[in-house]
């Protein structure tokens, strides 16, 4: 028993930690999986701890216990087939940054044949630093993720990437398979709002650089 109040009690914590995240710290914080992975083992530890208790108490017999173990058995055997699927897409296509669709990405090509002085503004400065090993920065926000609230200072921030667009001769790198932040203005939004011409076009991106 001691168990099963251990584990009710972090599971319980952890789903208040996360409200009270999402509430009042980062507005944005998505309930799925990745997030929601902290509470995989405690849920499974008690379940375990609850079907034991239950199997104990009022001397169950030995075929709910064996029924039980079945069940516990089969659900395991269940996850196996996904389990061996993730992990053979993670042999062969890698994961996050190091997939095969951002190491094969076309605009990153691009971007390594450009001159390493070039300022760049992204939707991704990130990937640019990741994949690249070159500084980049993030284009104005429109929205706060954290508060949902609007940038009260968008429209300064826009002129200010202006001026360091045509002082530096820098580019404005946009990827399309970034569709998380949404708090971003779309590119379409950037080249009227800024002032930009299509340099590069590709299957996964735009290079614009300052009209």
């Amino acid at each position: 028993m001691g168990t099963l109040y251990l584990m009710v009690l972090i599971i319980g914590n952890y789903l208040v930690l996360l409200v009270v995240s999402i509430t009042f710290l980062d507005a944005q914080t998505p309930v799925d999986t990745r997030i929601l992975s902290p509470l995989y083992v405690p849920f499974v530890l008690l379940s375990v701890s609850f079907f034991t208790w239950l199997a104990r108490r009022d001397g169950k017999s030995d075929s709910f216990r064996m029924g039980l173990l079945a069940s516990a058995l089969i659900i395991l055997g269940l996850q196996i087939p996904a389990s061996l699927s993730w992990l053979n897409q993670l042999r062969h296509d890698g994961i996050g940054y190091s997939s095969r669709g951002w190491v094969d990405s076309e605009v990153v090509k691009q971007l390594t044949l450009l001159d390493s002085t070039i300022s760049i503004f992204s939707n991704a400065p990130d990937v640019v630093y990741t994949l690249l090993g070159r500084p980049a920065s993030m284009v104005p926000r429109k929205m706060y993720p954290e508060s949902n609230l609007p940038n009260p200072d968008y429209n300064s921030q826009i002129e200010q990437m202006k001026r360091s667009l045509k002082s530096k001769n820098g580019l404005v790198v946009y990827f399309d398979r970034v569709r998380w932040r949404w708090y971003l203005p779309s590119a379409a939004e950037l080249e009227k709002e800024v002032g930009l011409q299509l340099v590069i076009k590709t299957n996964d991106g735009s290079v614009y650089k300052f009209n």
